[in-house]
């Protein structure tokens, strides 16, 4: 499906571009966007709709809004939490402290170089944030 994808916006965009003589990296852009709205309001064979109604029809409602802070891989730890209500992290070497009712508990640590989450069961039971200005 997706070569056949590739061959329609082929077809539909970069061969009714090729020769074109476009003087700036805009005015390029600016031709591709035009033959791809024109290739996203073409209706289907032998039908009403386009991809573009297709898409508001099935997807857009779908569609979230995307994080604020970019994706971070995270690094994963089991931790036992000490009679003082603190785990170590094997990494850092450094104390994060816990609920005191988790003592004893086996608990799995998420971290990376700004959060250290600490999980119990399945449930969050603590989440450690670190500025920027702190790393």
């Amino acid at each position: 499906m997706v070569e056949g994808a590739l061959n329609i916006v082929y077809t539909n965009v970069y061969a009714l571009l090729r020769n074109n003589e476009h003087h700036s990296l805009e005015q390029l852009n600016h031709a591709i966007k035009d033959k791809l709205h024109d290739l996203n309001h073409k209706p289907y064979r032998k039908t009403t709709y386009s991809r573009r109604h297709l898409f508001e029809q099935h997807e857009l409602h779908l569609l979230k809004v995307l994080p604020s802070e970019p994706f971070t891989a995270k690094k994963m730890d089991m931790a036992t939490v000490q009679r003082n209500y603190h785990i170590q992290l094997n990494e850092d070497k450094l104390y994060y402290s816990v609920p005191y009712i988790y003592a004893g508990k086996k608990v799995k640590v998420l971290y990376d170089d700004r959060t250290v989450e600490v999980y119990c069961d399945h449930t969050r039971i603590k989440i450690r944030r670190f500025c920027a200005s702190a790393l």
